[in-house]
């Protein structure tokens, strides 16, 4: 386990969440979650949350439902989409995969509604397996504690971020871990806030130095190729100053 991980599930230990209603190894309450918490605060979703369990306790009872019933349930949460592919996913679990959620990232991702980030919570919280989470949360911490300024959604920002965070994961504590993070961007680097730095302090710099020297490696290329075109600038400048060009 890497001192950055350590650090997370130390201060969430502490410091995290731990009373919320999807809080449990249960891949079914994982999964309602995170798609209700698409786009919606949690303190919106807990009621809705706890009135979707409480009548449909099981991917079979919702399965066995209909559409309609469903979507009346869903009625102020909005995004309306996210409740039809909860309903069809159920139906895919009750045909395919006896009622059950999946362990594995790709089958998952196969599912109407379940995408890389989602995937991996449902690994992570609701299997206790190693899964990353890439919610807004996380790519805020990500991003501040590496230095990265990109724009959080670009293509290019996210592949960097999926590497980087599976250079992070922890060997056990999946669960800890993940949630940890969740709830460090949720309540400590949060938008326009600095408080991060308090955390970075904490890790040490040959640590840190091993966590990030993937990205050294990734514009190392980038120096080689520019390296001669500035070295020959400068050789050029330099020149210019000794032996001016006369205008003619």
């Amino acid at each position: 386990m890497n001192n950055f991980s350590e650090k997370i599930i130390s201060w969430y230990e502490i410091n995290g969440r731990k009373n919320l209603p999807w809080q449990k190894k249960d891949p079914y309450k994982v999964w309602i979650s995170e798609i209700m918490l698409q786009q919606t605060q949690v303190t919106t979703v807990i009621p809705y949350f706890n009135k979707f369990i409480s009548e449909y306790p099981t991917i079979k009872t919702l399965a066995s439902t209909s559409l309609d019933e469903v979507l009346s349930l869903w009625s102020g949460l909005g995004y309306y989409t996210r409740a039809r592919n909860i309903h069809k996913t159920a139906k895919i679990l009750k045909k395919d995969f006896d009622c059950k959620l999946p362990n594995e990232i790709e089958a998952l991702m196969s599912l109407p509604g379940i995408g890389f980030s989602t995937a991996g919570a449902i690994l992570s919280l609701g299997f206790e397996q190693s899964g990353v989470i890439l919610d807004g949360n996380v790519k805020r911490v990500l991003l501040r504690i590496s230095g990265n300024k990109s724009p959080m959604n670009k293509y290019k920002t996210e592949k960097s971020l999926k590497e980087f965070a599976n250079i992070l994961l922890p060997d056990s504590k999946h669960k800890e871990y993940s949630q940890g993070l969740m709830d460090l961007g949720a309540i400590i680097c949060r938008p326009n806030k600095q408080k991060i730095k308090f955390f970075l302090k904490e890790i040490k710099k040959k640590e840190f130095g091993k966590i990030f020297g993937f990205f050294q490696k990734k514009i190392f290329f980038l120096q080689r190729k520019f390296l001669k075109y500035f070295l020959w600038k400068r050789i050029f400048q330099v020149l210019s100053i000794i032996y001016p060009i006369k205008s003619f």
